[in-house]
C-alpha cells in the first residue's frame, strides 16, 4: 500500500465542477460514504466514470456491478478494509472492458431532474384520480342507502 499516492489522488472538493472535471479525467471513483443515496456516484456514473463502493453500503444499489452482471457502472467490495479495497482497484485496472462508460451515462439518466419530475408528477396524479374516485363511490353508497 506504500504507492498508493503513486495511483490514488485524494480529492476535497467544494466545487461541483471542480469534482467533474476530476470525475471525467478518472479512471475510478471511490466512494466510502455510508449513506442512502450520494450524488457523486451519480455525477461519476454521468462523467462515465466508474464507481468502487462497499457491498454493504446503501450506495451499493446504485451500482451496476460489472462483476456480476456483465457490463457494469462499477465493482463493489466485499470488506471494509485497505486490502479489500485495492483488490477491487486493480480489478478495475485488470479488466476494464467489464465496465461501460456509455452504460455508465444512460444509468445516470434514471437520476435527471427532469425524470423527477415527470415520475412524480405522474405518482400526484395517479393519487387524486384514486382519492377522486373514491370520493365518488362513497357519495354513491351514501346516496344508495338514503
Amino acid at each position: 500500500f506504500n504507492n498508493a499516492n503513486a495511483h490514488v489522488q485524494w480529492v476535497s472538493l467544494s466545487q461541483p465542477r471542480q469534482l467533474q472535471d476530476h470525475l471525467r479525467g478518472g479512471r475510478g471513483f471511490l466512494c466510502t460514504r455510508d449513506a442512502d443515496f450520494d450524488s457523486d456516484v451519480i455525477r461519476a456514473h454521468a462523467c462515465g466514470t466508474p464507481v468502487i463502493v462497499s457491498a454493504g453500503s446503501p450506495i451499493a444499489e446504485l451500482i451496476i456491478d460489472a462483476e456480476l452482471d456483465g457490463p457494469g457502472t462499477g465493482l463493489l467490495f466485499d470488506q471494509p478494509t485497505p486490502a479489500a479495497v485495492v483488490a477491487t482497484m486493480l480489478e478495475l485496472e485488470r479488466r476494464p472492458q467489464k465496465y461501460s462508460a456509455t452504460f455508465a451515462w444512460a444509468h445516470a439518466k434514471r437520476f435527471s431532474h427532469d425524470r423527477f419530475v415527470r415520475d412524480l408528477s405522474q405518482y400526484i396524479a395517479a393519487v387524486l384520480a384514486a382519492f377522486e374516485q373514491s370520493g365518488t363511490e362513497d357519495a354513491t353508497q351514501r346516496r344508495s342507502a338514503a
